[in-house]
């Protein structure tokens, strides 16, 4: 007598999951679990989908019959679900529902700076991974999962005091089609490959500096996925570098939106990878020295 029932489809795509029930056919039997196929419309007609006794082992989490099995509380697994776990003796998942894999397994992240929709989307797949997804920053998450290094965005400013890793969204779709082991996640060599460039969603202007100078700096921030543009337009510059706080464009900086720097704040961020907070950079001595913590009193609670 079965116990458990693993159902497939017949549809001709699904030839990953034939290989790993064929190749795991003596498990599936000492587990007592049986195993059948169904053409999408019996898949689609069935009533009772809900519950501990069945799962759906899918190869493409959509479509009509992922999102109906989905829509009715299915328990969905991917094929490479089953050969982790048939593998490496490891149970099969209860929760949640929908595994596509355990690549986020053990990971709690965060995302800054994204559409909600964008979030949204990433957040279900890190949810199908078996990760855990956070809409405040807690000093507990292991990623942060940012488009840019946002100065203004407290989550950043948070992930720097820290020194929790900041990484591009494309990391959760690597992971999705790969279905990369979750220890991945801990190693700070593949973390490094989805590093964020520093001055990505910079553009960057200067005044008073020599032909070299601004040669090799506009070489510098578009190495360090920025763009420089010569002249200083509202709106569009998001920084301007200058030695000293005087000029025409320093003067209207502040109204075009565009925030001050000396070149040592390019330097820096590229040396150490991080884009640090302008203010502290700023060419007027004055400002740069004020005493005054750019990270709200959130902070403090270990939550922003």
């Amino acid at each position: 007598m079965t116990k458990f029932k693993l159902i497939a489809r017949k549809s001709d795509d699904v030839e990953d999951v034939l290989d790993v029930l064929n190749e795991h056919k003596q498990t599936l039997d000492d587990l007592r679990i049986a195993v059948e196929y169904m053409e999408d419309d019996e898949i689609l007609n069935l009533e009772d989908v809900e519950g501990n006794s069945c799962a759906f082992v899918l190869d493409n989490f959509e479509g009509e019959v992922f999102e109906s099995l989905k829509e009715r509380n299915a328990r969905i697994w991917s094929p490479h679900v089953l050969s982790q776990c048939f593998s490496v003796s490891k149970p099969l998942p209860k929760t949640p529902l929908i595994v596509h894999s355990f690549a986020f397994e053990g990971t709690c992240v965060s995302f800054s700076g994204m559409t909600k929709e964008e979030k949204e989307e990433l957040a279900r797949k890190v949810e199908m991974m078996c990760g855990a997804v956070t809409p405040n920053f807690y000093q507990t998450n292991d990623l942060l999962i940012a488009e840019t290094l946002d100065t203004t965005a407290q989550k950043y400013l948070a992930a720097i005091m820290w020194k929790i890793p900041i990484v591009r969204p494309e990391i959760v779709d690597h992971m999705w089609k790969c279905g990369a082991n979750a220890e991945s996640l801990k190693n700070a060599k593949f973390l490094k490959e989805f590093n964020v460039p520093v001055f990505k969603g910079c553009v960057v202007c200067t005044s008073g500096l020599s032909p070299h100078e601004r040669t090799l700096l506009g070489q510098l921030v578009e190495e360090n996925g920025g763009k420089y543009s010569a002249a200083m337009e509202k709106n569009v510059c998001t920084h301007l570098v200058l030695n000293a706080p005087s000029g025409e464009k320093y003067k209207f900086a502040s109204s075009f939106g565009v925030k001050p720097v000396t070149p040592s704040w390019l330097r820096r961020c590229i040396e150490n990878g991080i884009r640090y907070h302008e203010r502290r950079y700023h060419p007027d001595p004055e400002i740069a020295n004020k005493k005054r913590s750019v990270l709200k009193e959130t902070s403090k609670t270990n939550k922003v």
